[in-house]
């Protein structure tokens, strides 16, 4: 054998190596791509779930008992075991909560905003509801397929970014 024999075949091998690499990079790429876009269907349909929580109407209902007993004095708050009645359609509910924590001491008579479903007006809570999370969720997802179809694009476009993520993981799992 020659020197440009061996140097043929060095290339050959060089090459064959190389392209193994390239299609291993963008193979995990794909794979990765496909565990994101699952992971954002998921955040997604979580924060669809927050931003349109039934509970959108308010009301004011008054509370008809409260027994509160102060809870700490660093903080400030009660512990108190209420019950509110509010009104919607001329049939009347109670909310009850024996655990609700406030900054003051709720007497008999207080108003009070409750959050109901109006699907189920029976259903009704005193926490507002939390869509600013949704909508966190929502930023975040977007933003997380956004860079990852960025990364996905550089990989396929070009082939010596393949060729490192193909040859890091080789390297890296064994």
């Amino acid at each position: 054998m020659n020197v440009y024999e061996q140097t043929e075949e060095y290339k050959k091998l060089k090459y064959q190596t190389y392209e193994g690499a390239r299609n291993m990079g963008k193979t995990y790429a794909s794979i990765g791509l496909i565990i994101v876009f699952i992971v954002f269907i998921i955040l997604m349909y979580i924060s669809f779930k927050m931003i349109l929580n039934p509970h959108t109407k308010s009301i004011k209902g008054n509370v008809i008992k409260s027994m509160c007993s102060y809870q700490d004095s660093m903080n400030k708050s009660y512990i108190c075991d209420i019950e509110i009645e509010y009104q919607v359609n001329d049939i009347k509910y109670v909310y009850k909560n024996s655990e609700y924590q406030s900054l003051k001491e709720l007497k008999i008579g207080d108003i009070i905003v409750l959050h109901y479903d109006p699907s189920l007006p029976q259903k009704s809570t005193i926490f507002k509801p939390r869509t600013i999370f949704g909508y966190i969720i929502a930023l975040i997802a977007v933003l997380m397929l956004i860079l990852t179809l960025i990364f996905v694009c550089h990989i396929f476009t070009y082939d010596g970014l393949a060729y490192v993520s193909g040859i890091s993981k080789v390297f890296l799992t064994h």
